[in-house]
């Protein structure tokens, strides 16, 4: 079939998204806390966690090279004119980068609030222009001392024309010294348009902690959550139900407190209606926990390693995915002004069922990447950036839609940073020295 129109428009995959927010949260929230403040003054970047209130401007340029595009083409068909059919396939190109936003943060003895808005687009010298704009926003306010409420808000456009939402709140009441209830909700929408396929996913939870020692405690809760995905074929539900009970564990290993070590457990059950393509009808158990270690290896450096078995929910994939999960990360400074950061993580699971065989669909991910920074003054800096990401899947039908089953994606950037404060005044009273 010879094509009157050829459009290649450059994609940018989804489902590295989602593995990147796999990997990302398999960290518990504690274990990914470091050191507050910078060893070194007057290096790149506002003292935003110290000073009490910051507006900020920032930008960056630069160039690089990409593999495992995933590029549309779009042909028209010969007989009937008013049908596109479109198919996908991987290529490479060289890509400028553009980007800037706008930052503030503002800090009081009883409320943070945080908003920030940013654009970024990159040029590929062998096909189009592709755009993102990201808005977040959240406030935590202090309502006592024994009781903090906090919300967030975030919208997105991504290539692929998804416009992406969400939005929670949450409660925390401390009962006693050693004890806390906390409660709260989430909501996730994605809507594709020009393609037919979205998706919603909302949580709420309710968690009670207890402490025993100063390093041991245990909690119990109960989480309820639901995902709708909706296609050309039919509409498909997942419903998931976590029970929360397991001994918290967290201490420092050492008499100069430079390594930290912690575990958590659980339970989560997930009941789904998805059975085509592919996917599971019925009910499913998984125990779920987390493990990490830190270490600070110097006031300049810190090494962290975690493991995770969870289960998630993406916008991408029509099916719930149970995991596990580990990462490793460093990070740390050359020198006075050259930092360097490094971080691998992957992920082993099953996203449903093949289609027609009843086999566990395997999902396996990885993501790796590297950073170095060099400081040319506190408002400009060179960076350099390296990331890979891999994804393997058995029934490549779990996507919304049609990937590969298999793609690897490198990416490598050079760019030139800098920000600019409009407003920077005052500090916290709590704020780091």
């Amino acid at each position: 079939m010879s094509s009157r129109r050829l459009a290649v428009i450059v994609r940018l995959s989804l489902c590295f998204s989602a593995v990147a927010a796999v990997l990302l949260t398999s960290v518990p929230a504690a274990a990914q806390e470091s050191r507050p403040g910078r060893p070194y003054r007057g290096l790149f970047g506002p003292e935003e966690r110290n000073a009490a209130r910051v507006l900020a401007v920032n930008g960056q340029v630069g160039s690089g090279y990409e593999t495992g595009v995933l590029v549309e083409r779009r042909q028209i068909d010969e007989i009937d004119l008013n049908i596109e059919n479109s198919s996908f396939f991987e290529s490479e190109s060289v890509f400028s980068l553009f980007s800037g936003g706008i930052s503030y943060v503002d800090h009081t003895d009883r409320l943070d609030f945080n908003a920030a808005f940013q654009s970024t687009a990159r040029d590929y010298s062998r096909f189009a222009m592709v755009s993102s704009h990201t808005g977040s926003t959240s406030v935590s306010a202090r309502l006592g001392r024994r009781t903090t409420v906090s919300a967030f808000g975030t919208a997105s456009y991504q290539p692929w024309g998804a416009i992406i939402y969400g939005s929670g709140a949450s409660i925390a009441q401390q009962v006693s010294r050693r004890s806390t209830v906390s409660a709260g909700y989430s909501y996730d929408l994605a809507d594709y348009s020009g393609l037919a396929g979205d998706y919603q996913h909302q949580q709420t939870w309710l968690r009670y902690t207890q402490g025993l020692t100063r390093n041991l405690g245990w909690h119990g809760g109960y989480s309820y959550s639901e995902a709708r995905f909706r296609d050309q074929s039919a509409g498909a539900r997942a419903r998931g139900r976590g029970f929360d009970l397991g001994v918290d564990y967290n201490r420092n290993l050492s008499l100069t407190r430079r390594t930290q070590f912690g575990f958590g457990t659980g339970m989560a059950a997930v009941d789904s209606n998805v059975a085509q393509p592919v996917g599971f009808q019925g009910t499913q158990y998984s125990v779920t926990g987390a493990a990490w270690l830190n270490h600070e290896i110097s006031r300049t450096w810190d090494a962290a390693v975690s493991y995770s078995r969870n289960v998630a929910f993406f916008e991408s994939l029509r099916a719930p995915y149970f995991y596990d999960g580990v990462n490793a990360g460093l990070s740390g400074f050359i020198s006075r002004r050259v930092a360097l950061s490094a971080s691998v993580g992957a992920t082993y699971g099953d996203a449903g069922v093949r289609s027609g065989t009843g086999d566990p669909n395997r999902l396996v991910t990885g993501a790796a990447s590297t950073s170095l920074t060099i400081a040319l003054s506190r408002y400009a800096a060179i960076g350099a950036q390296y990331a890979f990401y891999v994804y393997s899947l058995g029934d490549a039908n779990a996507f919304w839609t049609p990937y590969a089953p298999d793609m690897r994606r490198h990416v490598a950037l050079v760019s030139l940073r800098a920000w600019a404060p409009i407003i920077e005044r005052g500090r916290r009273g709590n704020a780091t020295r």
